[in-house]
């Protein structure tokens, strides 16, 4: 019974429209089946609660969708994050090549 309440507790009341064009539609689609959640709607409340630093209320779990979408977007930073790194990189070892 103690589970069936908790379930209760976490019922979703409240919602927000946003309208998309096709193609914005097709990249969020898309953007879900990559990251493994199973709609639009875990996609963009993970989305907008990380926007806002909340935290979606559940510890994570690897069985909840917004688990694997919050690590896909944490790995997709770090990814960008390293791809400048390596482009600052090259840039220097351009200007010390050409110096030289």
């Amino acid at each position: 019974m103690a589970e069936r309440a908790r379930v209760i507790s976490r019922v979703r009341t409240r919602q927000v429209n946003i309208r998309f064009t096709d193609d914005e539609f097709a990249r969020l689609r898309a953007a879900c089946v990559i990251s493994g959640v199973g709609s639009v709607s875990e996609f963009a409340r993970a989305a907008v609660f990380r926007s806002i630093g909340l935290v979606t209320g559940a510890p994570h779990n690897p069985g909840d969708p917004t688990h694997w979408a919050d690590l896909y977007h944490r790995s997709i930073a770090r990814l960008e994050s390293a791809c400048q790194q390596l482009e600052e990189r090259l840039e220097r070892l351009k200007s010390n090549a050409h110096t030289e």
